[in-house]
């Protein structure tokens, strides 16, 4: 009885640690030992209730650290944990530049319906809106999408 007990504190200590030491090696330690522990208290105990009650125990102890690990981790001091506290935002790789919507350009590449246009004697990455556009043909830009200027061919309506 007491080396069940034993191996669950030690178990239990190992998933706590898992929290600020990520790796998951010691999560992975910890819940063999929990398990080694109820496979202990299974060997040793004769009553059929016990072992599933002691599984019970085991099962609610684990999910109350975990519970307090996650409380732990949100409001220790700053900077004692490997989380962030303060809210960031998401990373944007690249972004299209929203001036150039309604600038006027021409087709460096054609676009089929990906390539270049040149607008203000400065290269850019476009697709085209309605598909196959021949090089020097005129566009205007419509919109953008990443670093991805959309554009659509200037008739003489437009």
């Amino acid at each position: 009885m007491i080396t069940a007990i034993s191996l669950l504190v030690i178990g239990l200590l190992a998933i706590f640690l898992e929290f600020f030491l990520p790796g998951g090696i010691l999560g992975m330690i910890g819940a063999f030992f929990v398990l080694a522990s109820i496979i202990s208290f299974a060997a040793d105990s004769d009553s059929f209730i016990l072992t599933v009650a002691y599984i019970i125990i085991v099962s609610v102890a684990v999910g109350l650290l975990i519970k307090f690990a996650l409380w732990r981790i949100q409001h220790g001091k700053l900077g004692s944990t490997v989380y962030s506290n303060s809210d960031q935002e998401g990373y944007t790789a690249s972004a299209w530049d929203t001036t150039l919507v309604g600038k006027d350009g021409v087709v460096s590449t054609d676009l089929k319906p990906c390539g270049h246009v040149t607008i203000a004697s400065k290269k850019y990455s476009a697709i085209s809106q309605s598909g196959y556009i021949t090089k020097g043909d005129p566009i205007v830009v419509v919109g953008g999408e990443g670093d991805t200027l959309i554009v659509k061919k200037l008739t003489q309506g437009n």
